[in-house]
């Protein structure tokens, strides 16, 4: 029996269908949504179930945003209904603890956006970033590369990022909860990564869920620095690279596993686009089932 996930975009308490994707029983990317209960559908001589979860707006162009009038087409909050009767099965509205649950973890995945693009604006941008982006090029990257792989640069500071952000109006509690700041011992916050090459680090499906550093002091310890554990990132269930790798991957019936950030990455530039890290640690059973 195969899991069939049907990204699905929320739209002022309707839903509405975007796609599905074929995933194999028990896979990770079965979101907390709207189950479709009672639906038995076949796929070729497997009968499947059918789970709902989210993708964001944008990586549905083709659907309107949240809040966006249904167009002529019928698509909208209306054709949920519709669809989920074609598919003979019944929509269950999400319990507002698993709503209140989705929305916080999608504004800690805001957070982390706008901390990747202030790493980005901070290594092309300001003098400050200079060393390492001249340090990357030396490196052998390309431009482009780092564009892809959206490398940025922490200043050398203890609130440039949460300066930043709260002045944007994040709040402290959501940078804290996302592993961007660090605590002080006799209390307030400051900025967890400092004077370090930014590694944004995204889940399968491309959704940020945290960050690894290499400092750029040749006295620096620890070399690298990772996000801590947090709601969005589980170093054991994470492989650096994935959400770029995946469609090679599934070409290929093979990935190539490699130490390190710059290992992935550099790979990728060669054209083996195939390549994914454990970040460094021993690689888990629950990395392999990715």
């Amino acid at each position: 029996i195969n899991t069939v996930i049907v990204h699905c975009q929320i739209i002022s308490g309707g839903q509405f269908f975007c796609d599905t994707q074929p995933r194999s029983a028990g896979a990770p990317e079965a979101l907390p949504g709207v189950l479709l209960r009672g639906a038995r559908r076949r796929m070729g001589r497997a009968s499947a179930r059918l789970v709902v979860g989210q993708i964001p707006a944008a990586r549905c162009p083709a659907w309107p945003r949240a809040g966006a009038r249904a167009s002529s087409t019928g698509r909208g909050p209306r054709a949920a209904p519709r669809g989920a009767e074609r598919a003979g099965v019944e929509l269950e509205p999400r319990h507002p603890a698993q709503a209140a649950e989705i929305e916080a973890l999608e504004r800690l995945r805001e957070v982390l956006e706008a901390a990747v693009t202030f790493y980005r604006h901070a290594l092309f941008q300001t003098s400050a970033g200079k060393p390492a982006l001249a340090y990357l090029r030396k490196r052998g990257l390309q431009d482009a590369t780092l564009e892809t792989f959206e490398l940025g640069y922490a200043p050398d500071a203890w609130d440039a990022l949460r300066g930043h952000l709260t002045e944007r109006g994040f709040k402290q509690e959501d940078l804290v909860e996302a592993g961007l700041l660090s605590s002080r011992e006799g209390g307030g916050y400051y900025d967890r990564f400092r004077n370090r090459i930014m590694f944004p680090i995204r889940d399968a499906r491309g959704r940020m869920v945290g960050f690894g550093a290499r400092t750029l002091d040749p006295q620096g310890v620890p070399k690298y620095l990772n996000s801590p554990q947090t709601p969005l990132f589980d170093k054991g269930r994470t492989l650096y690279g994935l959400d770029k790798a995946r469609r090679e991957i599934r070409r290929q019936d093979q990935a190539v596993i490699v130490e390190g950030y710059m290992d992935v990455i550099g790979l990728h530039q060669a054209g083996h686009r195939n390549a994914v890290s454990p970040m460094g640690t021993a690689l888990s059973e629950s990395q392999l089932r990715l």
